[in-house]
């Protein structure tokens, strides 16, 4: 089976299987779970999760952590196979209340 072409979406909370991992462990799976499905998909990704983990993948894709806040969004762009380019971080534009998103 070839690639797929089209978006996914990973949502990657304590309901998605990470109930009893401490924060470091589910840090170091989020990036493993994106890699693994990134062989098989071209296209938009869309990652739905908490702060330390969306930090990690920022520490992955953008050699440095990123602290983003509560319901912030952050784009990374692949440049070419497993290179990603950050565009944007922490991007509130979408919220009515900007108050208290508490990055860590």
């Amino acid at each position: 089976m070839g690639p797929r072409r089209g978006s996914l979406a990973v949502c990657c909370t304590d309901s998605a299987g990470m109930q009893g991992r401490d924060t470091e462990e589910s840090r170091a799976t989020v990036p493993t779970l994106v890699y693994g499905h990134l062989e098989l998909t071209i296209g938009d990704l869309l990652l739905v999760s908490h702060a330390p983990p969306i930090g990690s993948i920022h520490e992955l894709w953008d050699l440095q952590i990123t602290c983003v806040g509560q319901a912030t969004v952050s784009k990374f762009i692949e440049v070419e196979k497993g290179k990603f380019r950050l565009e944007f971080t922490g991007d509130a534009s979408h919220l009515s209340n900007k108050r208290n998103l508490r990055p860590f």
